[in-house]
Formats: structure tokens, C-alpha cells, sequence
């Protein structure tokens, strides 16, 4: 967006301000509300646009009427946007569009959102998750299990155990320089997951806790995207750095390289290319240092009744420096989103078939081969909403079986959260 397109943008958001608020019946509304429109106006054309935010704000509390509270919103938003404070802005948009009354206001909200967004340098997406799971530990669904002709069992822990996810993350990104054909970026990314063991779980496994499982991940980033070829989309290298815990304890610390290129194949499709090379060094014992090599193809169609169909092809070979961790693995998924609700809610279905091979392996004579499938669901229930996020509901289901019978689980899942629907 070009510096003249932005200032257009500024004036815009505050003149539809003005003219909802100028068109309304001034008689209306109390004194205090009109009078802190009133200066909150004329500040802005003075230029003095923290103490018009200021006043838009005092008149979004002195006011109980909700289209009073959408246009003082919009006006804060807008003073905030005209003094450079971008990430101010779009909180009050957020707060304006719990005012919306109606289809046209929220998307109106909406578009100034998107507007801002696009302008502003830091960005920041937090998501949150919690339900039920029937297998937390990606534990095997039969107590046996045969080396050769030898018959073991396995102990309880190594069984599914049941209990409750909880998780969540958040990904921030500033952007440190930028022009027309280029953008240069440091990321943060922190995920973090863990669970409330079952009744029966606990029986189970009496010295098992929930956070054994837990899994958090770091990772900083500083990525370029640069548009070197005529007519196709951006070009892009990253270079990752971070590490992982599992159940409280450093697993393993990481480097990666990755690069990217997106191509268009015609008007309504996007095919994106993606690789990396991956160094990780154990930290806990018994885990091998590695060298990981992989890459991606996605390719993605918008439909005639606009609804997106996606494919995501994915492989990688893991080289570690013990050999029956060294393997192969290959994953076909595909997505689709549906552009119309369903029953109130937006839609989006996908699966996901995988297989993993591993010439050797410590629990067998002839290697492992696992073959897995998954599927599910999820909803986002658009027509609640409050700050712009939305809650949704994620249900899935997954199956592996593999020669080395340890390794066969099955699960299923169910997840409530929260999602940006801006």
C-alpha cells in the first residue's frame, strides 16, 4: 500500500465516521455524547489526533446505545490510525465490531480491520484449544506385541491413556523493512500443550501426570520474501532457530533453512513450493542428533461457488546418527473449505493419509512401516463473535497400523476454541 493510498484510507475511515455520526439524530443523543463527537472531530482536523482518541474514547463510555458506541469506536480507531498507532487501531476496530448491527456494518468494520492490518509492521495471531482426547500418548491399542515369535506385553503407560488437551500459542511478527517487491521480517512462535489425565488414566498408571506429555515449542525467525519472477508470486528464504521440551524436559535444540516460491496456475489456482534442511542436537539422553531434509507442494483452487479445495503433498527423510531412528515419511492431505455457512457455522473438512519406513528398527528384524489415515472437522461459529474472534469446534479421528504392533494406535478427538474471523 502506497503512502497516498494510506492517507486515503485515514481520511476515509474518519469520514464515514463523520457522516454516520453527522447523518444520525444528534437530538438523540445526550449532551455529553455530542459534545465529545463534537471535539473528538475537531481534534482530528487539527491534527491532534491522541486527544482525539481521547475524547472518541471518553464518548464510547459516557453512551448505552449501541450504534453510539460503534461510531466513537470507529472514530478512536481512526485518530489511532492517523497517529501511527496501528496496532491501537485495530483494537478499537475489534471493539467496533462488537457494535455491529448489522451484515453490512460488520463487514464494513471488517475491511477498515484488514486495511490496518496490512499497514501495521508488528502482527500477532493467539489461538487456544481445549477438549477431550482418547488417546494422549499416542499409546498402542493392544496390550502384546511379537519380536519374531516371542510374545510381549507392554506395560500400561505404553497403552492410549484418555484425558483432556489443553493448548495453545502465539505467533507474533514484525516486519523491518518493506517495499513494493520485497518484506523482511523477525518472527516468535511459542506453542505449548499439555493434559489432565482421566479417572480411569490415573488407575491406569497411578505415578502418571498429565503434564509427562506435555510438548512446548520455541521458535525465532527471520524470514525475506521477494518477488523476482514477472507474473508469479513471492520468492522466500527463513532461517529458524529454537528448541523443544517434552514432559518439562529439553528434547532437542534446532536450525533450520527453508525457502519457498508460490506460482500461479491460472486465474483461480496457486501451486507453492516449499524446502528446508533441519540440524537438531539432543538434548535428552538416549535421542540422536539428526539432520532433517524436507519439502512441500500445496496446491489450491478457488471453486466457482467460491468454496477451496487444497492438496499438500509432504516428505521428508530424518538422517540420525543412530540408525533406527533414521526413516522416511510421507503425508497426502487434503482440505476443503466451504464458503457458505452450514447451519450458522463456516465449514472446513480434511484428510490426511501417511506412511513412514524405517530399514531398521530396535523392536523388529525387518524394519517398521507404519501406514496412518486421519480425518476431520471443523466449525467456526461466525455468528457468535466478540473482539473479532469467533469460537469453533475441531473433531477428528485417526488410525495407524504398522508391522511393529506397538506402533498401531487409534484416537479420536475434540477440541473447543477460539479463532479470528477477521
Amino acid at each position: 500500500m502506497t503512502q497516498a493510498t494510506l492517507t486515503r484510507l485515514k481520511r476515509l475511515l474518519l469520514c464515514g465516521v463523520f457522516a454516520c455520526w453527522a447523518g444520525g439524530a444528534v437530538g438523540q443523543v445526550s449532551n455529553g455524547y455530542a459534545d465529545l463527537m463534537q471535539a473528538a472531530l475537531v481534534q482530528s482536523e487539527q491534527g491532534q489526533f491522541e486527544a482525539a482518541a481521547r475524547l472518541a474514547g471518553q464518548a464510547f463510555r459516557a453512551s448505552d446505545d449501541r450504534a453510539q458506541k460503534l461510531q466513537a469506536a470507529r472514530l478512536a480507531a481512526g485518530a489511532r490510525l492517523q497517529a501511527g498507532q496501528f496496532t491501537q487501531s485495530e483494537w478499537r476496530l475489534r471493539r467496533a465490531a462488537n457494535y455491529a448491527g448489522s451484515v453490512e456494518e460488520a463487514n464494513r468494520v471488517k475491511l477498515d480491520f484488514q486495511s490496518v492490518r496490512a499497514q501495521n509492521p508488528l502482527s500477532a495471531q493467539l489461538s487456544f484449544s481445549i477438549g477431550p482426547s482418547d488417546n494422549i500418548n499416542g499409546g498402542a491399542t493392544d496390550r502384546f506385541f511379537y519380536l519374531d515369535q516371542i510374545k510381549l506385553e507392554l506395560p500400561a503407560s505404553a497403552l492410549a491413556l484418555s484425558g483432556v488437551e489443553v493448548s495453545g500459542s502465539a505467533d507474533i511478527k514484525y516486519v523491518v523493512a518493506q517495499g513494493p517487491r520485497h518484506r523482511t521480517s523477525v518472527g516468535a512462535y511459542l506453542y505449548g500443550r499439555t493434559f489432565a489425565l482421566s479417572g480411569a488414566s490415573k488407575s491406569a498408571v497411578p505415578d502418571a501426570l498429565g503434564s509427562d506429555y506435555a510438548l512446548t515449542q520455541l521458535d525465532l525467525s527471520v524470514s525475506h520474501l521477494r518477488f523476482l519472477f514477472e507474473g508469479q508470486g513471492p520468492s522466500g528464504v527463513s532461517f529458524h532457530t529454537g528448541q523443544t521440551w517434552y514432559g518439562g524436559s529439553g528434547l532437542w535444540r534446532y536450525n533450520r533453512l527453508a525457502v519457498s516460491q508460490e506460482l500461479k496456475a491460472g486465474d483461480v489456482s496457486t501451486v507453492t513450493l516449499r524446502g528446508f534442511v533441519e540440524g537438531q542436537r539432543a538434548i535428552a539422553a538416549g535421542q540422536p542428533d539428526s539432520t532433517i531434509y524436507g519439502a512441500q507442494a500445496v496446491y489450491a483452487r478457488r471453486m466457482g461457488n467460491l468454496d477451496v479445495l487444497r492438496f499438500a503433498l509432504d516428505s521428508r527423510f530424518q538422517d540420525a546418527d543412530i540408525a533406527t531412528y533414521t526413516h522416511w515419511a510421507h503425508r497426502l492431505t487434503v482440505q476443503y473449505d466451504l464458503a457458505q455457512p452450514v447451519l450458522g457455522t463456516s465449514l472446513s473438512l480434511a484428510a490426511t493419509v501417511g506412511r513412514k519406513s524405517y530399514d531398521e528398527f530396535s523392536l523388529s528384524l525387518d524394519g517398521r512401516r507404519d501406514w496412518s489415515v486421519s480425518v476431520g472437522a471443523t466449525a467456526v461459529f461466525n455468528q457468535i463473535s466478540y473482539y473479532g474472534f469467533s469460537p469453533s469446534l475441531t473433531v477428528s479421528a485417526s488410525r495407524t497400523e504398522s508391522n511393529v504392533s506397538r506402533f498401531s494406535t487409534e484416537g479420536m478427538r475434540a477440541s473447543f476454541g477460539f479463532t479470528s474471523t477477521f
